[in-house]
C-alpha cells in the first residue's frame, strides 16, 4: 500500500480453529523516512493496523428508516483483545524527510487479512465485514 506518502507492507497469519478463524499475527514493514522514536512508530503503525483488522473483520453501518444505525464508535463492533495478534514492526528508516505514521498501517490491513484467509481457507472473500463470510474465534 502506499498511503500518505509511506509505503506500507503487511502480511497477516490466520488459523482455521473448531471455534472459528484466529488471526495469530501481523507483519507490518513502512519507509517512514528518518526514525527519531521507534517506539512511538512502532505504536502508530500496530494501533492502525489493529483498527483496521477490527473494521475488516466486523466494522458495519447498517440503516433504520433512512437512519443509521449506529452513531459512534460505541456501537460498533470492535476487534476483542483475545482477537488482537501479535505484531511485528519494522521501521525502514531511510533517513529522508519524516513522514507520517499513525494513518498509514490503516490501508494495507484489510487486503492482508483477506490473503490470510484465502490462505488458510480457501475461500476468497469478495464483501466487508469478512464476519458475514467467516466466523472470527
Amino acid at each position: 500500500s502506499y498511503s500518505f506518502g509511506v509505503p506500507v507492507a503487511q502480511v497477516c497469519e490466520v488459523e482455521d480453529r473448531e471455534d472459528g478463524l484466529a488471526v495469530t499475527g501481523l507483519w507490518i514493514a513502512a519507509e517512514v523516512g528518518r526514525v527519531l522514536d521507534p517506539v512511538n512508530i512502532e505504536a502508530q503503525l500496530s494501533g492502525g493496523a489493529l483498527f483496521g483488522l477490527g473494521h475488516a473483520m466486523h466494522g458495519e453501518i447498517t440503516f433504520e428508516g433512512h437512519m443509521p444505525r449506529q452513531s459512534n464508535f460505541h456501537d460498533f463492533r470492535s476487534l476483542r483483545l483475545h482477537q488482537t495478534p501479535p505484531v511485528t514492526v519494522r521501521a525502514m528508516g531511510s533517513g529522508g524527510p519524516i513522514r507520517g505514521a499513525g494513518e498509514p498501517g490503516l490501508p494495507p490491513a484489510a487486503p492482508a487479512l483477506g490473503n490470510a484467509i484465502f490462505a488458510a481457507t480457501g475461500t476468497r472473500l469478495r464483501e466487508m465485514p469478512f464476519a458475514r463470510g467467516v466466523r472470527f474465534a
